[in-house]
């Protein structure tokens, strides 16, 4: 589904709210800034399926490289939201996991039916 990134969006904050986490839409320049029950904080940035996925999912990185700060807060991490197909899921991870890992990013795939499935 080409232009489906408000799909994916929509999924996913009905999936955090499901486990209580609050979310604001286009808040400190980021897709969605979740807060989750005990304080924690979530920068978000989504990308729904497209031709140019690869390079939709560079741009997504440097989405989040530009926002990250308080790196030593351990109540805050940042979040790569993608569509829940194969050539998606290849491209986020392109980058290795050891280096999302020390960034303090994780991948969240959502499904066309909605589903969110943490990589």
């Amino acid at each position: 589904m080409k232009g489906d990134e408000k799909a994916v969006e929509d999924a996913f904050c009905r999936w955090l709210a499901s486990m209580g986490w609050r979310t604001d839409r286009q808040v400190d320049f980021v897709d969605v800034l979740a807060t989750g029950p005990q304080g924690q904080r979530l920068f978000c940035e989504a990308k729904g399926s497209s031709p140019d996925i690869g390079i939709d999912c560079d741009v997504l990185y440097g989405q989040l490289l530009r926002r990250m700060k308080n790196a030593d807060d351990p109540s805050i991490r940042y979040a790569a939201v993608i569509r829940d197909d194969p050539r998606s899921v290849r491209a986020v991870t392109r980058v290795p996991s050891e280096v999302r890992g020390v960034l303090k990013i994780d991948i969240y795939a959502v499904a066309l039916d909605g589903r969110v499935r943490q990589l």
